[in-house]
């Protein structure tokens, strides 16, 4: 990875012409081993956000580093790209706490061979990764792998969209504990439209074989969570609500089957106080799957 170099900026978010280059190796070394100036920035952004202090916050963001790692550019805007890098950041914001961002990091790393890194951002709340992806040959290139993004990583909370624009600025944070990996597979898949669900009738018949297909699936996916419950089963609820989607199965009977393999997973039935908000959890995402049908 140590060949993949993109641009810095100073000066606030306004600031549209490159102060330099810095290698990709070198961007991960400073998330890692912040300078102390910049941690001391970064700590006082967190305690701003923490107060709800959006004014402070954003004025000392202004202060930040920031970086465009998708492109490099005379100018920082579409028509005055150089070349792209073969690289695609993700951007999870407003998780529920520090301990499920970090959850969601590891997750994210272990789950998808073509995330390059995975790391907190600066409020703690946040994860940032890195895609590997082709180097594009222009911005509706770049946005057709960014479309199939949508379609893998909309179904967890706190997906932003806004990377999509390979301009815009990424800030620098601190993790200690970030994950890189030097081996990261290539994401060749670019969004493909989808057809159109059939119009659901009025009196449903269900397959049983496809049922059995649904659930059988979705058993197969809650018995992979050892250490980390929610994202696997904010997943597999997703799915299983895009299939209620399609009139495969009900809503009533769905949730009435996630809270069964709740209930029936060791993770997930430990702890007595957290079952509730599990099962919560999957019926939020059950309803929110319902609005991308999956047919199979």
């Amino acid at each position: 990875m140590s060949n993949i170099n993109f641009q810095f900026y100073t000066g606030g978010i306004k600031s549209a012409t490159p102060k330099g280059n810095i290698s990709l190796d070198r961007f991960f070394y400073g998330i890692k081993h912040t300078k102390p100036e910049m941690l001391n920035l970064l700590n006082r952004i967190a305690n701003a956000t923490k107060n709800g202090d959006v004014e402070t916050k954003n004025t000392l963001k202004n202060k930040l580093i920031f970086f465009t790692p998708s492109i490099n550019c005379t100018k920082r805007k579409y028509e005055n790209i150089i070349n792209f890098t073969g690289l695609a950041p993700l951007d999870f914001d407003k998780l529920d706490s520090v301990d499920y961002a970090i959850e969601f990091k590891e997750h994210l790393f272990n789950h998808y061979p073509e995330i390059i890194s995975t790391w907190l951002s600066s409020s703690k709340k946040g994860v940032r990764a890195f895609v590997k992806i082709p180097i594009c040959q222009n911005p509706d290139e770049y946005k057709s792998y960014y479309n199939a993004f949508e379609n893998e990583f909309g179904k967890y909370n706190g997906f932003d969209t806004a990377p999509k624009n390979a301009v815009l600025p990424l800030f620098l944070s601190n993790d200690p504990e970030i994950l890189v990996r030097n081996n990261a597979e290539i994401w060749d898949k670019k969004y493909i439209e989808p057809e159109k669900p059939k119009p659901i009738k009025p009196i449903l018949i269900y397959e049983n074989q496809k049922t059995d297909v649904i659930y059988n699936n979705a058993i197969k996916s809650l018995n992979r969570i050892t250490d980390a419950g929610h994202p696997i089963l904010r997943a597999t609820s997703y799915t299983l609500g895009g299939y209620v989607g399609s009139g495969y199965i009900t809503e009533s009977d769905a949730i009435s089957f996630i809270e069964n393999q709740i209930n029936r997973n060791h993770y997930l039935s430990f702890d007595k106080i957290k079952i509730d908000t599990y099962k919560k959890t999957a019926k939020e995402m059950i309803k929110k799957g319902q609005l991308n049908p999956l047919t199979l």
